[in-house]
């Protein structure tokens, strides 16, 4: 649905889950209506879980993180009682595919050429 204030972006999941987007409440409303008018729908309100991760609005912004899905996760794997343990890489090391290749040591693979 488009308007001259803007566009409504209408994100849908499965058979049951309609998530609407818009900078302008008014646009939401309308289309919420026009949901509605159509079909038997529940409104939620303010967004907080869509396709797995969370949401949370702050002063600053809008915060989205996968804690449930990562918690979840850790609890179907029984790795609840896991110890952290450094990364066996840096981190944010960034390597070209050269360095890559000589990092990897694979020599069954020809080594890439980086693009200049």
């Amino acid at each position: 649905m488009k308007s001259s204030d803007g566009i409504v972006i209408v994100l849908i999941y499965g058979d049951d889950d309609l998530l609407i987007i818009e900078s302008s409440r008014t646009l939401i409303d309308d289309a919420k209506k026009i949901i509605k008018d159509n079909f038997k729908i529940k409104d939620l309100c303010d967004l907080r879980y869509f396709l797995g991760i969370e949401f949370a609005r702050q002063t600053s912004g809008i915060l989205m993180h996968q804690r449930k899905y990562v918690m979840d996760l850790i609890l179907d794997l029984a790795l609840s009682g896991s110890k952290p343990i450094a990364t066996p890489i840096e981190l944010n090391q960034k390597l070209t595919t050269c360095e890559f290749d000589t990092h990897i040591g694979d020599s069954q693979d020809p080594i890439l050429v980086d693009p200049r």
